[in-house]
């Protein structure tokens, strides 16, 4: 069974708009942007005389990131953590857009695809009698390779 031409042109225009969407988004992200995921650590300082030897240790705030395929922590003070925060989320929402916009950048080729099969088989090829594809008549005897 064909799939119907306008109900495919309809999905292709929706997909576009997604793409539009997708791109004035990415377009709207404000730097900078850093890679990776803040993580707090529960550390103790080696003092024997400090609280953190018998009870909770000292929280520390890092960047855990990834380089060259190994995770790397990187330590945030206290005076930059709302704004690396800021930065992790900002990239995290580019990478999002970013996979989202692929997705739909596919979509819209499956969606043209099945709308060039749904054209191209609804009008069969018409053929000219004694003429080749491009319309020159052909000349008996001779073998085209």
């Amino acid at each position: 069974m064909q799939p119907d031409i306008s109900r495919l042109r309809q999905q292709l225009l929706q997909t576009e708009e997604s793409r539009a969407d997708s791109v004035e988004a990415i377009l709207g992200e404000q730097g900078p942007f850093r890679s990776g995921s803040l993580v707090t650590v529960v550390r103790k300082c080696g003092k024997p005389t400090c609280h953190c030897a018998t009870g909770h240790g000292h929280p520390a705030v890092y960047l855990s990131t990834k380089q060259g395929g190994k995770t790397r922590m990187v330590y945030v003070p206290a005076d930059c953590v709302e704004s690396v925060t800021q930065h992790a989320q900002g990239y995290r929402r580019l990478r999002t857009h970013r996979a989202r916009l692929a997705k739909l950048a596919q979509e819209s080729l499956r969606i043209i695809d099945s709308l060039q099969e749904a054209l191209s088989a609804e009008q069969p090829m018409r053929t000219k009698g004694g003429r080749n594809d491009n319309g020159r008549r052909s000349k008996p005897g001779r073998k085209r390779s």
